[in-house]
């Protein structure tokens, strides 16, 4: 999604930002021509599907979105995967996604991530994106996805990375727990068995001052698109240089 979104296609959009923040709009002929250019203007989310798009599998057929959030992989996937299951404990972001979903190889519904309806091997592909440190039971949750997960699928994950800065602030997303290190899904994936096959930190410190200040101006509506992309360019510059610094976040990617 490096421009462009599917979002301009609705009738209405709702997205949940940083600290479980609402930004839900009727969709006008300005928010679709700026959905349309720049995508989501989130830059920590686009950080974020930068590492998951690029490590989609060319063999997945049928995908479970596990924790959807906003539905954003689902329907940036939707011509790509020939069947998505999309689960959230959330009613309302459930409702949601149904209302505006009208492609028919994407299934919305509710569902608990420690007690999954389906079968053992129902996937070959999982995404869960900044779900786990949201779950009290993250380690049932996790098993529940080792168990649908087909020999030879991919588990796509991202959760924050367990820092002393991040276990000072993590309660301020509403989360229940700081996050995960790779020693910890590594243990993780042997308990389960899962091998861990890449691990990758991302949204390091200049990247996220950079995030931060785009939010800051979520109120000035049109320097927040007219300065997207300049702010997104820089924290991607800031990515690659050497001294970035500990990450915000952590990629893993999990076969089975």
């Amino acid at each position: 999604m490096p421009f462009g979104s599917i979002f301009h296609t609705f009738e209405y959009v709702s997205l949940t930002g940083d600290c479980n923040l609402q930004v839900n709009f009727k969709n006008s002929s300005l928010s679709r021509l700026s959905l349309r250019i720049l995508g989501v203007p989130h830059i920590g989310l686009r950080l974020r599907s930068a590492k998951i798009l690029k490590n989609i599998p060319s063999y997945a057929i049928k995908m479970l979105d596990a924790g959807f959030g906003t539905g954003i992989y689902s329907f940036t996937l939707r011509s790509k995967i020939k069947t998505i299951d999309a689960i959230d404990s959330d009613m309302k972001k459930v409702d949601y996604a149904n209302r505006v979903n009208y492609f028919k190889n994407i299934n919305f519904q509710a569902m608990d991530l420690t007690k999954l309806r389906f079968e053992d091997s129902s996937f070959d592909l999982i995404i869960c994106s900044q779900v786990l440190e949201k779950i009290k039971e993250d380690e049932a949750a996790f098993s529940e996805l080792a168990r649908v997960l087909k020999k030879g699928g991919t588990l796509l994950l991202t959760v924050p990375f367990d820092s002393k800065k991040r276990r000072s602030i993590y309660k301020d997303y509403d989360d229940v727990r700081s996050g995960c290190t790779k020693e910890e899904m590594q243990h993780l994936c042997s308990k389960y068995g899962l091998t861990l096959i890449k691990s990758e930190g991302y949204s390091h410190y200049l990247a996220e001052r950079a995030a931060t200040a785009q939010y800051n101006i979520l109120n000035y509506k049109i320097l927040y698109a007219l300065s997207f992309y300049f702010i997104f360019a820089f924290a991607q510059l800031c990515e690659s240089i050497p001294w970035r610094g500990s990450p915000n976040d952590i990629f893993f990617k999990i076969s089975k």
